[in-house]
């Protein structure tokens, strides 16, 4: 079975599960609410970050205000600039930015879909055309970054997926497929993976060559330098407690400002829902990741690292890892859970994480199993049912405008979606229509518990179906 087949399994089972509880599942909302709740970025990234800039202090006036200072709101500021100059574009940040999953993530730049796993359902020339423009999106948002003085640390050398001996027969028939359109991936041998990775637990991988390992939070910082370039105005330490709807939108900030505008763009992630927004269409999962210091020369031949491609595996839960450019070695998934009533915040459960993610480290390098990790932390990533984004516009005025649910590849998609919601919003998405994603109606999750219950019972059945390292 594969990842999706297995995700839309999960739906039904959480969809009957609702049903059976259809009172409760209505009055769940009014009885259990969700407390807005932002928590620092303590990640390594985020060690190379300044001090949040000032808050808005007073009540403003705008065209457009972006809620969230990742990168799905600094390039929608971005793209929202550049097409309507004359507008005047707020970006309210909770804290600073980065502070979200864009500074806390992996690091992984991938083009989507880049294999079998994360293809959405589409005609060929369809599936070519998404991989085109999420390949071109990441060097593009490289290039802004670079361009403004922040050294992102890309060096789009490509990202590679190891392989189980089951999985070797449907990657190759996609390899096949995927170059007869054009989309320059291909299978490499375990003695391929062995000679560049040192791992030796693998059947082969599938290499894409539109991929890289990225600073996250400098990318992130040099997206929001961009934007502010082009004239949009970014607040930090600004937390927005509600968004008060109709024709011209009312966003309290919890200090007191309200900025008022005709439209606005939800670009808080997995904090979404804490606004009263996608309730039952994201919720969001606890994810974890640690670092080592750098590696010596003696320790990355006695593992045998002699590449920096970063790589994942094809587990349900996904392992990410790899050498970043000054060889320190970085891994995180493989654990995932989930708070009641969509808790969000992860300090203080990183330490209780540590131990699965070293044990994870040492199945793949058992020689570096000593190696301790300089930091461990977490973050939520906003997932959806079906495993995949939705970028549109909502609201009872559609004026307010979304990009979330990109289940953990956000940094390129996010980057993506930024660009897309940009002409949503100036009246220029028509050349957007037919991505599967553009004003996707996400699969309904229920409400409290039964939003615990299934998701806790998803992730048991996870590590019943593939165990991790012990």
């Amino acid at each position: 079975m594969n990842r999706r087949r297995f995700l839309r399994n999960g739906i039904i089972g959480c969809a009957g599960v609702a049903a059976a509880g259809i009172g409760v599942e209505r009055i769940a909302p009014l009885v259990w609410r969700e407390r807005v709740s932002v928590e620092p970025n303590v990640g390594f990234w985020a060690r190379r970050a300044p001090r949040p800039g000032p808050p808005l202090s007073s009540d403003l006036d705008a065209d457009v205000v972006v809620v969230g200072g990742g990168i799905t709101g600094l390039s929608a500021a971005l793209a929202l600039r550049r097409n309507a100059p004359d507008r005047r574009v707020v970006v309210l940040e909770a804290r600073g930015l980065g502070n979200g999953a864009s500074g806390r993530a992996g690091g992984f730049l991938l083009s989507w879909p880049s294999n079998e796993w994360m293809h959405v359902a589409s005609t060929p020339q369809l599936h070519r055309r998404l991989y085109e423009l999420t390949a071109q999106a990441m060097r593009e948002e490289v290039s802004l970054a670079q361009a403004v003085g922040f050294d992102t640390q890309a060096d789009l050398a490509g990202t590679l997926q190891t392989l189980r001996p089951g999985d070797v027969e449907r990657a190759r028939a996609y390899v096949d497929e995927a170059i007869r359109l054009g989309i320059p991936v291909r299978l490499w041998s375990a003695a391929d993976v062995r000679s560049a990775l040192g791992v030796t637990d693998t059947a082969g991988a599938l290499f894409d060559p539109n991929g890289s390992h990225v600073d996250p939070m400098q990318l992130t910082l040099g997206l929001g330098a961009a934007a502010a370039a082009a004239g949009a105005l970014i607040f930090e330490s600004s937390p927005v407690a509600g968004i008060e709807e109709g024709s011209t939108l009312r966003v309290h900030l919890s200090s007191g400002p309200v900025v008022k505008a005709p439209a606005a763009v939800l670009a808080s992630g997995a904090y979404t829902t804490q606004l009263g927004f996608f309730r039952n269409a994201v919720f969001p999962a606890h994810n974890y990741m640690a670092i080592t210091s750098p590696l010596t020369p003696a320790q990355l031949s006695q593992a045998g690292l002699k590449s920096h491609l970063p790589f994942t595996n094809s587990r349900f839960n996904v392992v990410y890892a790899g050498l970043t450019r000054e060889s320190r070695f970085r891994i995180g998934g493989g654990y995932a859970d989930y708070r009641f009533i969509d808790g969000t915040e992860t300090n203080e459960d990183a330490a209780a994480a540590a131990p699965g993610l070293r044990r994870e480290f040492a199945a793949l390098y058992p020689d570096l199993r000593d190696v301790p990790f300089d930091a461990v932390w977490g973050g939520v990533v906003d997932l959806t049912l079906d495993n995949a984004p939705s970028v549109g516009v909502t609201g009872a005025d559609r004026n307010i405008f979304h990009g979330l649910g990109y289940c953990g590849h956000g940094l390129v998609m996010a980057f993506l979606a930024g660009r897309i919601i940009g002409d949503l919003a100036t009246g220029r998405g028509r050349k957007w229509a037919d991505l599967p994603f553009v004003n996707r109606a996400m699969p309904y999750v229920p409400n409290e518990p039964f939003r615990w219950l299934g998701a806790k019972a998803f992730i048991k059945a996870l590590d019943l179906v593939e165990p991790p390292p012990r």
